[in-house]
């Protein structure tokens, strides 16, 4: 069982932040049409860090 669960802003180095764009993209890339899953991607990993993705 898990006892606890930290929640930790994504770093846009980390080897998980692809995957966890491409999801995001594939939720809610219908909103952004004319963005490329690339450019999404780029985005998404460009706000990654201290203030950004929790």
């Amino acid at each position: 069982m898990i006892e606890s669960i930290a929640i930790v802003r994504l770093q846009a180095d980390s080897p998980h932040a692809g995957a966890v764009a491409g999801w995001t993209h594939d939720a809610w890339g219908h909103l952004h049409p004319d963005t490329s899953a690339e450019d999404y991607c780029r985005e998404f990993i460009a706000q990654c860090g201290e203030g950004g993705v929790p």
